[in-house]
């Protein structure tokens, strides 16, 4: 008698979580997030701080009236870096006070969604345990149907070879009772199988269900949305007052400048709601803060030019009081003053022919050509160690010495000062002091 053929069936496997589903083509968020990428990796943080910077001094230079491309071309980097690093240092702070406001708005929302949902998390935890605790059941339930069903296989072949070599009945009797009842205990097994699996497959679906509504609890709803750009526009609002620029600058320069707050505002709130990374919110606000401040500082200076004054004493000409523009190891630039016929001009004095060097703070043009006369005129007061006169070779025959002795040798030498004997006279003359005196008079 043939045995029936219930060891076919196919074996049922548990479930496997989901594969996510294969990512989309870049989006234009991704695409403009690479550009911008791109464009910062290029410039580089001291690339923007140098640009900045240059664009400072180059308006100072020109309100002075000097060739302002000559001028900047000058300037060591490191003095446009350290240039625009003074106001763009403030953006940087601005920008995390930023990012720290939304974030701690964020963050709050978030807190009282997580305390709302702690019970919630620990059910989850514990379906996740009992879900675990399932499968492994469901698996080692499923090994013991598969070691029933190769039993199961090896009993009918053990029956087929028993009628093809036609055995005794009895004998084929007795192998088919236990064909029959392994076959039993294989279909009771499958059973359970299913069932285990069933329910590993439930659990484990409830188990993503309610791990799904937990983690939209978290997702940003419109009112913290709302909540959190209402923080942003706060802190932007509270940057431009205590920045003051808005009261230093004139009503047209005025609007330009909320223009630019405002198109700001929109670009990193944008790029926060494409991304909702604080990273890319972070470098947005940066920047965007970083051009206010860099065109708040740009107006200001183009209403009311600062210079550096600089007093340069040279041998072998007058001193000079001027405007410093860049120093470097081989020649010092500064910019004159307008005088009443004499317009500012680029001076370029090689560093041999500098005695003193003396640079002063940043002042309104006015109060610069004076601190600068000032310092010129109390560097002229100093005294200076004089230069090694060259010594001649002479070829003729020495003097005879006299015998008149000591004193007759000193009686025609004058009397040299302290200062004379020991190498040191005054930095300037008495006409040069008097010409800046009377240029310190005519500006005061």
């Amino acid at each position: 008698m043939a045995a029936e053929a219930t060891g076919s069936e196919p074996e049922q496997a548990i479930p496997s979580i989901p594969s996510p589903a294969p990512k989309d083509e870049s989006s234009p968020t991704d695409v403009v997030l690479r550009v911008l990428g791109a464009i910062g990796t290029g410039i580089g943080i001291l690339g923007f701080v140098t640009f900045f910077g240059a664009a400072i001094l180059w308006v100072r230079a020109d309100k002075a009236e000097l060739p302002a491309t000559e001028a900047v071309a000058a300037i060591p980097r490191n003095v446009l870096i350290s240039t625009g690093a003074q106001f763009l240092f403030p953006a940087f702070l601005y920008a995390v006070g930023l990012v720290a406001l939304v974030f701690l708005v964020h963050f709050l929302f978030n807190a009282v969604e997580i305390f709302k949902g702690r019970e919630e998390r620990k059910k989850i935890t514990k379906s996740s345990l009992d879900a675990a605790d399932l499968g492994r059941k469901a698996l080692v339930k499923q090994q013991e149907w598969k070691t029933a069903t190769a039993i199961l296989d090896s009993k009918r072949e053990e029956l087929e070879e028993a009628h093809k070599r036609e055995k005794p009945a009895a004998e084929i009797a007795a192998l088919e009772d236990e064909l029959k009842a392994q076959q039993q205990k294989a279909t009771a097994l499958q059973a359970r199988v299913e069932e285990a699996t069933s329910k590993a497959a439930k659990t484990k679906a409830d188990l993503d269900t309610r791990a799904e509504k937990a983690a939209a609890k978290l997702e940003r709803e419109l009112g913290q949305w709302i909540a959190e750009i209402v923080a942003a526009l706060i802190a932007l609002a509270l940057i431009i007052h205590f920045d003051g620029s808005l009261s230093r600058v004139s009503k047209g320069q005025v609007v330009q400048l909320i223009g630019i707050a405002v198109v700001g505002a929109v670009l990193f709130i944008s790029v926060y709601w494409a991304t909702e990374n604080f990273v890319w919110f972070g470098v947005m606000a940066f920047v965007v803060v970083g051009v206010y401040l860099g065109a708040a500082t740009y107006f200001k200076t183009h209403n009311s030019a600062k210079m550096e004054p600089v007093a340069v004493l040279r041998t072998g000409h007058d001193p000079v009081a001027a405007a410093f523009i860049a120093s470097t190891s081989e020649n010092v630039y500064v910019g004159t003053f307008r005088e009443k016929k004499t317009p500012p001009r680029l001076l370029i004095i090689p560093r041999s022919q500098v005695v003193e060097l003396t640079v002063g703070p940043l002042l309104e043009r006015r109060r610069a050509r004076h601190r600068a006369l000032a310092m010129a005129l109390n560097e002229c007061a100093q005294t200076i160690k004089e230069p090694a006169a060259p010594q001649a070779t002479s070829t003729t025959t020495p003097p005879e010495k006299s015998t008149s002795g000591l004193q007759g040798k000193n009686a025609n030498k004058p009397i040299e000062t302290d200062e004379q004997q020991s190498g040191y006279a005054a930095a300037c003359t008495s006409s040069q002091e008097e010409k800046l005196k009377a240029a310190l008079q005519r500006g005061s």
